[in-house]
């Protein structure tokens, strides 16, 4: 009996380390790719308005340059309290250029390169129509659409990426927004709030920004 209880023992013990080592190895391991690079300054440059080709909607373009100025103000406040994050204007943006040409993602990573910066944000507006009327009677409801892109400088990856793209709708349009419209106190809502609720829904997936 002694000999059988030793031998229960040892099986137990060995079968313990066995699956103890097999999960370790199976584990994922803290050190990835993403989690080791450095965060540790990140610029913004400024937001970039897309047009369609050889639009001449001038009204439309006037939206998009508010648009752009108002992110601008948002991006600022959400920011603020992030001491890695600097702003670069258009005109340091020119200035650290230089010559360079390249696409927008490699004129980002130059620029940032200037300032030694680890990553570089980039945004883009697409749409950004105000509301037409008051909280409670529209004619026209907010709708914002941008994109935005935190590049690693040294090699190029996405550190972080998405897409926000919103027309209000009213509750009865579409009963899944129950909880948006009573966040929004069911009622109709600026552009300005509609892009500030993007951006925070945006960053908030990102650990390098809003978490960062």
């Amino acid at each position: 009996m002694k000999h059988l209880h030793f031998f229960l023992v040892g099986v137990t013990l060995f079968c313990s380390i066995f699956f103890f080592v097999s999960c370790s190895s199976k584990r994922p391991q803290a050190d990835t790719a993403e989690s080791v690079i450095p965060t540790d300054s990140i610029i913004v440059m400024p937001v970039d308005i897309l047009t369609p080709e050889h639009s001449f909607d001038y009204t439309g373009r006037r939206q998009l340059e508010r648009g752009a100025e108002t992110l601008t103000a948002i991006l600022e406040d959400l920011l603020s309290q992030n001491k890695n994050v600097q702003f670069i204007s258009a005109s340091q943006k020119e200035s650290l250029l230089g010559d360079f040409n390249g696409n927008p993602a490699a004129v980002a990573r130059h620029v940032a390169r200037q300032t030694e910066a680890d990553a570089v944000l980039l945004i883009s507006l697409n749409r950004f129509i105000e509301r037409e009327g008051s909280e409670h009677s529209i004619n026209q409801p907010a709708s914002v659409s941008f994109q935005y892109r935190l590049i690693h400088v040294e090699n190029g990856s996405n550190l972080c990426f998405g897409k926000f793209d919103e027309t209000q709708e009213a509750l009865f349009s579409n009963l899944f927004s129950f909880s948006k419209a009573y966040n929004r106190g069911f009622k109709w809502i600026t552009a300005k709030k509609l892009a500030r609720e993007g951006l925070v829904e945006k960053f908030s997936q990102c650990p390098h920004l809003l978490s960062h």
